[in-house]
C-alpha cells in the first residue's frame, strides 16, 4: 500500500507568498468585515510596537497540494491568505513606496508575463468560487495603481456599502476600504517596517496532504480539537471530489452554499436533520462520523451526487413543513409550526415531520404533527428521558417509512401512547417553570384562534393572573390565605399569555387595574386569554378553580384525552411523595450504590441537573442532596472541582 504524504511545517508570510493557491468552487464566501481586518491590522501594530523581534502567530492553514505547476487548493485559510492579499494590493497603490517595493508587493497579488522566462501571466490568489469573484479581483484589484484611479475607487466604495452585492466581493471592497481608513488614521506608521514585520514576524503553520480525503480528515481532526470548523463545508467537499466534471461541480457548490447562506448557522443541525431521516436512529457520534462510518462506509447512500441530491430535497421538505405557506397547508399548521418554532424547547419533532412530508406531502399533515407532538410534549412532562423521547419519534418516522397511508399512521395508536393519566396529574399540580409550559398555554390560544389568519408571535411571555409575590394588604393578600397562594399560583389555570414583556409593578396590580393597565392592547392576538379577562371581573379563589378545571378540559380536548377525568380534586389527596413521584419514578426511594456510581459519572461528565433528573427519575432537591452527602457538591450549589 502506498503511503500518501502528509507535509506541515512553520512558514513566514513571506514565504506563504511564494507559492500559489486558489479558493476551489466548493469553499465558502470570503466573509470578513472591517472590524476583522482593522482588529488584525491593529494588533500587528502593537505587536510591532512592543516586541518588534519576536515571531507573531497567525494560526493554520490547510491544502491539498497538486502534481506538477497547479495551484494549492486552500482549505482552510482562506480568510486569513486573502486579507493578506488584499492588503498588499493596497498598499501597493497607495503606500508610497519606491517602484522596487512596488514591485515585490505586486508580486504577492500578480505574476506578470514572462516570456524568456517561460512565466505565464498569473493571480497569485485564484477564486474559483462563484466565477465573479476571480473577474472582479482581475478587472478592479490586480492591475498596478488600479486602486487610485478615481472611478474604480468609487466602485469599490460603493459596492463595499452594498449588501445586495456578491458575499465574497462585498467583503473584498469593505476590506480594501478598511485598510484605507486604518492607514489614515494612523499616519505615523511607518510602511517600510509594518511591511517587513508582517511578511517576516508574522507566521502560520500549514498542513497539506496529497489527496482530497486526507485534507478534510485533518480538517475534521482539527475542528473536533475546537477550531470553528464547519461539518457543513467538510460533508460538502469530501462529497465534491465524487463529481467528476467540473461545471457540474460548481453548479452543486453554488446550490450548497445558497442553502447554507439562507439557513445561517442552523445548517449544521439541518444536517443532522438529514442524518436522522436516512438512519432513523439516535445519534452515537459527531455528525461527521455518522455520516462517514454509518452511512457512507456501510452503503445507506453513495457519496457524490447521491448524497447531495438527498440533501436538496430534504431542504425542500424543510421549507414546506417549517417555513410553510398557508395556501398550501392551511393556517391551522401554520399556526401550530409557529408555535413550535418559538417555543418549543427542542427540535427533535422536526425530521419527522420533513420525513412524513417526503411520503405523502400535504395530506394529514396537520394532524399528524399534532398527534406526533402530543405525544413529544407529554413525554418531556411525564419526565421520559430524552434518549427514550428521542427513540419514540425515531419510531414514527420507522412507522412513516412501511405505511401505505396517512390513515395508516394516524390510527397506530402504539405509536402515540402516553399514560394519559400520569400525564394530567402532573397538568394538576404546579406546572410553571417547566420546559414546555409555554408550548402548552400557545396550544391552548391556537384552540380558540381562527383558522382563517395567523397568530402572532413577537414577544411572548407568560404572566400569573394571582401574582407570584403580592404586596402586603392588596386584594391578593385579602382574597387568598399563604395556604391558597401556595397551592394555587404556579398552576395552569392561574397562568395566562401577554404579548409584551413582563412588568413587576404591574404584575402586582389589583385585579381590576391589572387588566386596564397591563393586559388590554397586550392580549389582542391571544384569544384564550382575552377570553378570561374580558368574562372575569374578579379573581378570586373560586374563579381560580373554575378556570384550572376549564383549561384542564380544554388539553383534554386538544390531546384526546377521554379515559381520564380533569377533575381540580384530583391530587389534592396525593401526598407529597406521591406527587413527586408523578413526575419522577424513582423520588425519595433509597440511593444504591449502583446509582449513585452512574449520578457521579453523570456529574463529572458536566450532564445539567435536569438531565440527571430525567435519566435517573429523581427530583432536583434529590439529586443536589445526594451530591452534597457525596461530598462533591457544598451545600450552597458550589463545586467541589474546578473545570
Amino acid at each position: 500500500m502506498e503511503i500518501k504524504r502528509i507535509d506541515y511545517g512553520k512558514l513566514p508570510v513571506i514565504d506563504i507568498f511564494s507559492d500559489w493557491y486558489t479558493v476551489p468552487s466548493y469553499q465558502r464566501h470570503y466573509v470578513w468585515d472591517t472590524d476583522n481586518v482593522m482588529d488584525l491590522l491593529c494588533d500587528f501594530k502593537e505587536a510591532l510596537d512592543t516586541h518588534p523581534n519576536d515571531e507573531y502567530f497567525l494560526g493554520s492553514y490547510i491544502y491539498q497540494s497538486n502534481e506538477g505547476e497547479k495551484n494549492k487548493d486552500l482549505l482552510d485559510g482562506q480568510q486569513r491568505i486573502t486579507t493578506f492579499f488584499l492588503i498588499f494590493a493596497y498598499l501597493r497603490d497607495y503606500g508610497n513606496l519606491d517602484d522596487t517595493m512596488k514591485q515585490t508587493l505586486h508580486g504577492f497579488v500578480y505574476q506578470e508575463e514572462n516570456k524568456l522566462a517561460r512565466k505565464n501571466a498569473k493571480v497569485r490568489l485564484q477564486y474559483e468560487i462563484r466565477g465573479d469573484v476571480g473577474s472582479f479581483i482581475q478587472e478592479h484589484i490586480v492591475e498596478k495603481n488600479v486602486l487610485t484611479q478615481d472611478e474604480n475607487w468609487n466602485t469599490i466604495c460603493a459596492i463595499a456599502k452594498n449588501r445586495n452585492e456578491n458575499v465574497s466581493i462585498n467583503h473584498v471592497c469593505s476590506t480594501l476600504v478598511a485598510c484605507q481608513k486604518f492607514f489614515n488614521e494612523n499616519p505615523d506608521i511607518d510602511i517600510i517596517d509594518f511591511l517587513a514585520y508582517i511578511l517576516n514576524n508574522v507566521v502560520m503553520i500549514y498542513v497539506s496532504a496529497s489527496t482530497l480525503e486526507d485534507a478534510f480528515r485533518l480538517f475534521s481532526i482539527m475542528n473536533d480539537r475546537g477550531l470553528k470548523l464547519s461539518n457543513a463545508d467538510i460533508l460538502k467537499s469530501s462529497n465534491l471530489e465524487y463529481i467528476p466534471e467540473k461545471s457540474e461541480k460548481a453548479m452543486i457548490a453554488k446550490r450548497w452554499e445558497d442553502i447554507q447562506e439562507d439557513m445561517g448557522d442552523n445548517f449544521d443541525r439541518f444536517l443532522s436533520y438529514v442524518r436522522t431521516m436516512i438512519l432513523r436512529t439516535r445519534p452515537k457520534t459527531n455528525l461527521l462520523d455518522e455520516f462517514e462510518k454509518e452511512i457512507f462506509q456501510k452503503g445507506v447512500i453513495n457519496r457524490g451526487k447521491t448524497f447531495f441530491d438527498l440533501v436538496f430535497r430534504a431542504y425542500d421538505y424543510y421549507c414546506k413543513t417549517i417555513e410553510p405557506e398557508a395556501k398550501e397547508t392551511g393556517y391551522n399548521y401554520v399556526n401550530l409550526v409557529k408555535v413550535l418554532k418559538y417555543t418549543y424547547p427542542s427540535t427533535d419533532w422536526i425530521p419527522v415531520v420533513m420525513f412524513y412530508y417526503s411520503r405523502f406531502k400535504t395530506d394529514n399533515l396537520y394532524e399528524f404533527t399534532s398527534k406526533m407532538i402530543h405525544k413529544n410534549i407529554a413525554d418531556i412532562i411525564c419526565g421520559l428521558m430524552p434518549t427514550t423521547r428521542i427513540e419514540n419519534l425515531n419510531k414514527i418516522i420507522a412507522a412513516i417509512k412501511t405505511s401505505q397511508s396517512p390513515t395508516e399512521i394516524l390510527n397506530n395508536n402504539r405509536l402515540f401512547y402516553f399514560d394519559h393519566k400520569k400525564f394530567m396529574s402532573i397538568l394538576n399540580m404546579d406546572i410553571y417553570g417547566r420546559k414546555c409550559t409555554k408550548t402548552l398555554l400557545m396550544l391552548l390560544e391556537l384552540k380558540y384562534h381562527s383558522d382563517e389568519r395567523e397568530i402572532g408571535t413577537g414577544i411572548i411571555t407568560i404572566e400569573h393572573i394571582l401574582p407570584q409575590n403580592p404586596k402586603v394588604g392588596s386584594e391578593w393578600t385579602r382574597n387568598y390565605t399563604p395556604e391558597q397562594r401556595n397551592l394555587y399560583t404556579h398552576k395552569i389555570g392561574n397562568l395566562c399569555i401577554l404579548t409584551r414583556k413582563k412588568n413587576s409593578a404591574f404584575s402586582n396590580l389589583d385585579f381590576e387595574d391589572k387588566k386596564l393597565r397591563y393586559f388590554y392592547g397586550k392580549i389582542d392576538t391571544m384569544p384564550r386569554t382575552l377570553h378570561i379577562v374580558n368574562n372575569h371581573s374578579t379573581w378570586l379563589p373560586s374563579d381560580l378553580e373554575r378556570n384550572q378545571h376549564m383549561v384542564l378540559e380544554d388539553i383534554r380536548e386538544v390531546f384526546e384525552i377521554y379515559d381520564v377525568g380533569s377533575e381540580f380534586d384530583d391530587v389534592k389527596g396525593f401526598t407529597y411523595v406521591e406527587k413527586a413521584r408523578a413526575e419522577f419514578s424513582n423520588a425519595y426511594k433509597p440511593w444504591t450504590e449502583q446509582e449513585e456510581a452512574q449520578l457521579l459519572r453523570l456529574y463529572y461528565n458536566k450532564t445539567s441537573i435536569d438531565d440527571i433528573c430525567n435519566m435517573m427519575g429523581r427530583n432536583k432537591g434529590g439529586i443536589t442532596s445526594r451530591l452534597s452527602k457525596l461530598g462533591v457538591l457544598l451545600p450552597d450549589g458550589e463545586n467541589t472541582f474546578e473545570g
